[in-house]
């Protein structure tokens, strides 16, 4: 099974989001349980989702994370679906599959559910 959950850091964030179709970013860190349980949930729902949206996930590495701060990041784990470059749907704290899959469902070519 491969990877579906891309790695992405500061550097490589903007053009990351400005990519075709919808983006979703997972913006974590470290020693956060609410982090790993929604990594999880990301992990399960990514390969249904491959090809529709790019899924990621951001380490921040503390408050003077130049995105975090342009973002308005104020808790982690925060979700933000992008398309075209601008966000579209935020959620903040741990979400369900069922969560996540409304989230972007509106915003996935030709699909309404996985």
């Amino acid at each position: 099974m491969g990877n579906f959950v891309n790695d992405i850091t500061d550097a490589d964030f903007d053009a990351t989001i400005a990519a075709p179709g919808p983006v979703l970013v997972d913006f974590y860190g470290d020693d956060c349980t609410k982090c790993e349980h929604l990594a999880r949930v990301l992990d399960d729902l990514a390969p249904a989702m491959a090809g529709d949206v790019s899924v990621n996930k951001l380490y921040l590495s503390g408050p003077d994370s130049a995105v975090a701060g342009r973002m308005a990041i104020r808790g982690i784990p925060t979700l933000i679906l992008f398309v075209d470059g601008e966000p579209v749907a935020r959620q903040t704290g741990v979400i369900s599959q069922q969560d996540v899959l409304a989230m972007v469902a509106p915003h996935r070519p030709g699909r309404t559910a996985v």
